[in-house]
């Protein structure tokens, strides 16, 4: 009996190892998205910024040289830090839903004027009314 009970243990053992591995295996592909993507400097080729990868900080200033388009999809975040503008000298495509507004605010979000905003210098853009939220 004593055999019968060391080769359930072993079993048991061994299927609560393979849990513990599975779940640890798990929690790191979860953790794997970055939480914000930080951007700066000048978008030189068409770009489109995801909702996978939101949100997206301007750490500095972020220039769409002319000729080029950045594309903004629906439900992305965009946050710019004190100071800090996106400044379109091509063309921004940012069209968002009505569930999936495109939203342009400051890192902290708490209050008016924290960051440039959004500067059109000699650049176009395609922003649907009431679906584009610039904070």
């Amino acid at each position: 009996m004593t055999r019968k009970l060391r080769a359930v243990w072993a079993l048991l053992s061994g299927v609560l190892l393979t849990v513990v591995a599975l779940t640890i295996l798990a929690s790191r592909a979860v953790d794997a998205s970055p939480l914000s993507t930080d951007v700066s400097g000048h978008i030189s080729a068409d770009t489109t910024w995801t909702l996978a990868n939101s949100p997206y900080v301007l750490t500095g200033d972020v220039i769409v040289d002319p000729g080029v388009t950045l594309t903004i999809q629906a439900g992305v975040v965009v946050q710019g830090r004190g100071g800090v503008e996106l400044q379109v000298q091509g063309h921004l495509q940012a069209l968002g839903t009505t569930t999936q507004p495109i939203t342009f605010t400051s890192e902290t979000d708490s209050g008016p004027n924290e960051w440039a905003g959004l500067v059109f210098d000699g650049g176009t853009g395609h922003l649907r009314a009431g679906r584009a939220r610039l904070r």
